[in-house]
Order: structure tokens, then sequence, then C-alpha cells
């Protein structure tokens, strides 16, 4: 198998840290919903969501945080690397679920900046993990 190291490329996580998204969750839905958090940091987003969905009426800017503001961050991150990258090429892999929102935010650098100031969103360099 080859790796990244292997060919001298760069790896980098481009999402935000899980502490981060939980961060924005809290804000939204408080500290109190221990069940609800507990889902979320286990990992167990369906059941995360049906109890949220059951327990508050959140469900809607929490979907939000999970997809549109990630989706923001990812593509934020991805254009500084481009902006680096020798031959404007990087290979990245995304939740299906955000492709769409990521590449209409590359494809509108504008609109990014806008939605980040709006949501009052703070980002930080792509991590580096090789």
């Amino acid at each position: 198998m080859i790796t990244a190291c292997d060919v001298g490329a760069e790896v980098f996580l481009v999402d935000w840290e899980k502490t981060l998204v939980k961060k924005r969750l809290i804000e939204i839905i408080g500290t109190n919903n221990t069940e609800i958090l507990n889902k979320f940091e286990e990992g167990d987003i369906p059941g995360f969501l049906k109890i949220l969905r059951e327990k508050t009426d959140h469900l809607q800017e929490v979907q939000d945080v999970l997809i549109y503001e990630r989706d923001a961050v990812i593509a934020h991150k991805i254009s500084r690397l481009l902006k680096r990258s020798q031959n404007n090429k990087i290979v990245g892999i995304l939740g299906h679920s955000h492709l769409e929102g990521v590449k209409e935010f590359i494809k509108n650098p504008k609109k990014l900046d806008e939605f980040l100031k709006e949501k009052e969103i703070k980002i930080y360099d792509p991590k580096k993990v090789s």
C-alpha cells in the first residue's frame, strides 16, 4: 500500500474539530440536555437526531451547524489549501451530505465570506497530520 507520505503528499484535516461542533451545539441546546450531548459524543448521529427531534425544537438549527456551517468551514480551509498548492489540485474526502455545499462555497468565495461573517465563525488553519 502506498501512503500519502510515500509520495510526498501532505494530509490535512479540514473539518471542524469535534470539540468546536459540540461547543456550537451547546450554544443552541444548552448544557442541560446531557442525553442529547452524550449521543453526539458517542457518534450515534441517528440516535442524536432522534432524541433531538423528540425533546427539543432545535432540529433545524442543529442541522444548520452539522451541515451548512461545517460546509463553510471545510470550503474555507480547502480554498486556503488550493491557494498554497503548486498545481491548484488537491484530493479531498467528504461525506456525501457536504459535497454540494462545499462546492457551492468554493465557487462563490463572496458568499462564503458573507456566511462566515454572518454566523461569526472563526476559522483555524487546516490541521496538518502528516
